[in-house]
């Protein structure tokens, strides 16, 4: 577990887990147990190239209700790749859009019933960054909703890339 973050009174969290340095060629499942019934939506990405004594650099969280989803993290050293997830919650119809110079690596809705009970998921990835600094990852939303993001910056010990990312519903 890296840390949470979440909005208050609307109940819309996002949190950030890691496994480093898995053995090498093993397939894992991804598997989220919640304590009560909920909307969720989850996802999972695969890197390699990852330093493994030290593989989050940084962590960032915010949280807000507008039509623009965005949190800062600072990488620490060059080359560094820096990935977000975010979820927001509606009682409609809702798009988000990742901004200009960043992969999405998924971005869906979950839950059934009342509208208001629709949570929407994404996540997307930006890297290699070249120099180290701050790095703004944002998401436009299709209205005003409340929301939640997270972001870390990932330290590299060779070239690290995504090897595959997956949506969890």
């Amino acid at each position: 577990f890296i840390d949470a973050s979440s909005t208050a009174p609307n109940n819309v969290r996002v949190e950030l887990w890691q496994l480093a340095n898995p053995p090498t060629g093993a397939n894992y499942s991804v598997v989220v147990t919640l304590n009560a019934s909920a909307a969720m939506k989850a996802g999972s990405v695969s890197l390699t190239g990852v330093h493994q004594a030290t593989p989050i650099e940084a962590s960032a969280f915010n949280s807000g209700s507008s039509g623009t989803a965005s949190v800062s993290v600072t990488t620490v050293s060059g080359n560094a790749w820096v990935m977000d997830v975010m979820g927001s919650k509606t009682n409609g119809g809702a798009t988000m859009i990742a901004a200009a110079g960043r992969v999405r690596r998924w971005n869906a809705s979950a839950g059934g019933g009342a509208a208001a009970n629709r949570i929407y998921g994404a996540a997307s990835t930006r890297g290699p960054i070249a120099t180290a600094g701050a790095v703004n990852m944002n998401w436009t939303l299709s209205a005003i909703l409340p929301w939640a993001m997270a972001a870390v910056a990932i330290k590299q010990a060779t070239s690290a890339q995504v090897l595959s990312w997956a949506e969890i519903n």
